[in-house]
This record gives C-alpha cells, sequence and structure tokens, in this order.
C-alpha cells in the first residue's frame, strides 16, 4: 500500500499494512451514555463538534495564551496511550463513540500508519477549496461572465431590431 492510500485506510478505521490489512481495527466497547446535545454556542454534526462561543479580549493575554494551547495541541495524547499485554498499542478515546467504544487497539505498524495519515503531504495547503471558492475559478469566471454578456447583448439587438427609435 502507497502513502496515498493512508489517508483513507485512516478515514475508514481499516488496517492499512500487514497480514491483516483491509480488516477493520479492534475496538473496545462499553455500554454508551447518552451525553444528551452540546450546549451553549456548541453544535455537533456528523461526528464534529464545534464551540463558537470561545473568544479574547485584547486585554486578556492569559485567554489568548491558553487559545493558542489549545489550537497547537498535539493531534493524540499521550496519556491515553499504552500497550495492550500483547503487544498492540491501545489508544483511549476521550469521550466514548454512540456504540459505546472507549478504546482502539492497533498493531504497531499500523498504529504508525494512522500517525502517518495525519502528516500533511509536502509543500501542500492543508485547507483545500472547491467550487466558487477554487483556485482556478477566475479564468471560468471571467469567460462565463463575458459569455453571459455577449449572450445577453446579442438578445437585446435581436429584441429591439424591430422596434423604432424616435
Amino acid at each position: 500500500m502507497g502513502v496515498p492510500e493512508l489517508p483513507m485506510s485512516s478515514i475508514t478505521y481499516r488496517i492499512a499494512t500487514g497480514k491483516y490489512a483491509g480488516r477493520k481495527v479492534a475496538t473496545l466497547q462499553t455500554i454508551p451514555a447518552d451525553n444528551g446535545s452540546p450546549e451553549g454556542d456548541a453544535g455537533k454534526v456528523g461526528g464534529f463538534s464545534l464551540h463558537a462561543g470561545v473568544a479574547a479580549e485584547a486585554h486578556e493575554g492569559h485567554e489568548f495564551e491558553r487559545l493558542c494551547r489549545y489550537i497547537a495541541r498535539s493531534a493524540i495524547s499521550e496519556k491515553r496511550l499504552s500497550l495492550s499485554p500483547q503487544g498492540r498499542v491501545r489508544y483511549q478515546l476521550k469521550t466514548p463513540w454512540k456504540n459505546g467504544t472507549t478504546h482502539v487497539e492497533f498493531e504497531p505498524v499500523d498504529f504508525i500508519a494512522k500517525l502517518a495519515a495525519l502528516l500533511p503531504p509536502p509543500r501542500a495547503h492543508l485547507t483545500r477549496f472547491h467550487g466558487v471558492f477554487a483556485p482556478g475559478i477566475l479564468p471560468f469566471a471571467l469567460r462565463a461572465t463575458v459569455w453571459l454578456f455577449k449572450f445577453a447583448l446579442v438578445e437585446f439587438v435581436r429584441q429591439t431590431r424591430g422596434c423604432v427609435r424616435s
């Protein structure tokens, strides 16, 4: 399996390498708790959560530092990382999933593959834009605008040819 396939296997919770490649990752589950809905300015959609009520004023240096530390934190917590008795890498999830999964276990090589999927490709932007925000949209938008203007002008001339001007 090449490097481009690593992010896809990571996203789909599949093992990327070794003799178990393509199988689902081992999970440990408990009975799920009902956490209810997010509070305040928080929203949760498709497994992602966003809290929009966090802000720091210019004079609140400690709050700004706290936000910066939160943004710069690592992708995984070393406190929740351990080795199982079988030598597998066990990662405890911060909050249980809806199906009750509390831990995820990987073979060491598979865990490294999951970490490699988190690394951005060299010389590539981390944010990708599509649609009207795509980088190549401007020439297309200009061509489309010129085409629409030309079409509208032709229609205007066609409709006004029979009109008598005084």
